[in-house]
């Protein structure tokens, strides 16, 4: 990790073929990570959701051992941005491992998330952790400000846009 952003676990993990094959637990390999996380973002998108409320937010619903947000975060940086107070992370997994994997990494290399165990098909959570640059950050409290600021309803139009981002 301190040559750069990948995900070392994971590819251990892959290689030793100690993954849940039965539960269909897969591994995306770095390469095709780094390509999805440049296809999915835009700088001027960027500029314009950093502007209006200084970050943004980026949600895993299987995150493994981390690597698309770990993508994420190497392509905000080559773009120009600093993803440890510019991106702020929430992922899920069921397998403990994975949770701790992701959680291990992310707190490496300083990426503000919140990584829970648990469903996300049924949203039954087990745990919970943080990593220190999310509570070093602030973060509990940049968040809580941006939902207070939030309206209660929000239009087709903007919940695409929000999507997109």
């Amino acid at each position: 990790l301190e040559e750069g952003e990948h995900d070392a676990l994971g590819a251990i993990f892959g290689e030793l073929e100690i993954h849940n094959k039965d539960a269909g637990q897969f591994f995306t390999p770095s390469g095709v990570t780094d390509l999805m996380a440049s296809l999915v973002t835009d700088f001027d998108m960027m500029v314009d959701a950093i502007h209006a409320k200084g970050y943004v937010t980026v949600q895993e619903p299987a995150v493994g051992a981390g690597a698309h947000i770990i993508s994420m975060a190497k392509h905000m940086r080559k773009m120009g941005f600093n993803y440890q107070r510019q991106m702020h992370c929430i992922a899920i997994d069921i397998d403990s491992r994975c949770v701790h994997m992701a959680y291990l990494q992310f707190s490496l290399l300083g990426i503000p998330a919140i990584i829970y165990q648990g469903n996300t098909l049924s949203m039954e959570m087990r745990g919970v952790w943080y990593t220190p640059q999310h509570i070093m950050g602030g973060w509990r409290y940049k968040l809580n400000k941006s939902k207070e600021s939030q309206p209660e309803t929000i239009s087709p139009e903007l919940a695409a846009e929000i999507l997109q981002i």
